[in-house]
């Protein structure tokens, strides 16, 4: 029969629990350092934006060369602010683009062929001008809603703006001074859903060029017609959308990349700090304490009986057998009754009183 240890339970974790613990303590710094990838933006960029990984990490530029900050210097004048060639300040350039403008037809699909000599004349004024003379020149009263109502009236408008660009492409075109030209459609702030089409005359550089971007940047150029385009899912015979274009020079307003966060004491990092430390005193205390002895539980030896022969196991059965009270002398054979010699092998009935009280055949008074 087995004892019970009446010993109390061990305190503090088993050995065998430590795995365990260790396991979710590194499963716990796993899923820390995934919640602070996560927080980065620039993880989920290639979810929000097809873009080359290459493409991105070259336009990370430094903050401070960024485009933007170098043109704000350049607005003050200096002996640079000054024009190359023919621009729309000319009387003769101005009366020679009221002619051309004449030729322009508004929500075309694709820029018609009498139109190109207005095209090339207003990017040679763009070239011809560097960016900061464009800016200092340029109209920030204009909406989106001032060039679709009166695209005749600002035709040839200096404008600048600001523009969330979603795709840049290039084209088949170059400019005079070999700088390639490329499309940038965009949305602004007061236009909404509805999308600007802009022709850059060369692009900032590191800026991505691909169908699906986010980028943000600051368009300075000439107003130049109503450009027609189909929006995704548009049926075969609907009737084209309209989205200003303007002609000029983009500058690439880049994000700075976020300060690296300094250590602070969160909820999360204070969790584990004090999840470890009270897992170390645990240890501690499993290693430093008094290990108590315990008593071990010995077994009672008895000692085995002795082995019995055959015919000592065959006398036991034969005592088991036999009856209380009728036992046989020794010597005399079991189961044969004494009987005195002539009485027919009957045992002798003496005629005195039945040594039984209930005998029946006892002797009778008188």
């Amino acid at each position: 029969m087995r004892r019970r240890s009446r010993l109390p339970p061990p305190q503090g974790f088993r050995s065998s629990d430590w795995t365990r613990i260790l396991s979710m303590l590194l499963l716990l710094a796993v899923l820390y350092m995934l919640i602070v990838r996560a927080r980065d933006p620039n993880t989920w960029r290639w979810f929000a934006d097809d873009v080359n990984p290459d493409a991105v990490a070259d336009a990370a530029a430094d903050p401070n060369s960024r485009p933007e900050a170098a043109a704000k210097t350049d607005l003050q004048p200096g002996p640079e602010l000054v024009a190359k060639g023919p621009t729309d300040e000319d009387p003769d350039e101005q009366a020679a683009i009221r002619e051309e403008f004449q030729a322009i037809t508004d929500k075309t699909l694709q820029i018609q062929e009498e139109e190109m000599f207005a095209y090339k004349r207003v990017v040679q004024w763009v070239v011809n001008q560097p960016i900061a003379l464009l800016r200092r020149r340029a109209r920030k009263d204009l909406t989106f809603n001032d060039f679709m109502l009166s695209p005749d009236k600002h035709r040839g408008a200096l404008v600048e703006l600001v523009l969330d660009a979603k795709m840049v492409r290039p084209t088949e075109y170059r400019a005079t001074d070999g700088s390639d030209l490329y499309e940038v459609w965009g949305v602004s702030t007061d236009s909404g859903a509805w999308l600007y089409a802009a022709i850059a005359v060369g692009l900032p550089e590191g800026m991505p060029i691909a169908a699906r971007i986010n980028e943000r940047l600051r368009f300075v150029g000439y107003f130049f017609k109503l450009q027609g385009y189909h929006e995704a899912g548009a049926k075969p015979h609907a009737p084209p959308l309209a989205a200003p274009m303007l002609i000029g020079r983009a500058i690439w307003i880049q994000t700075p990349p976020p300060p690296r966060e300094h250590w602070e004491a969160s909820w999360t990092v204070l969790a584990v700090s004090g999840f470890v430390l009270v897992l170390g005193l645990q240890f501690l205390w499993l290693v430093i304490r008094p290990k108590r002895r315990r008593p071990g539980i010995r077994s009672l030896d008895k000692p085995k009986p002795p082995a019995a022969s055959l015919e000592e196991w065959f006398e036991k059965a034969e005592a088991a057998a036999a009856p209380l009270g009728d036992e046989a002398p020794p010597g005399s054979k079991p189961g044969v009754a004494d009987a005195s010699p002539g009485s027919n092998g009957k045992p002798d009935r003496k005629g005195g009183p039945s040594d039984h009280p209930l005998d029946e055949d006892g002797p009778t008074g008188g």
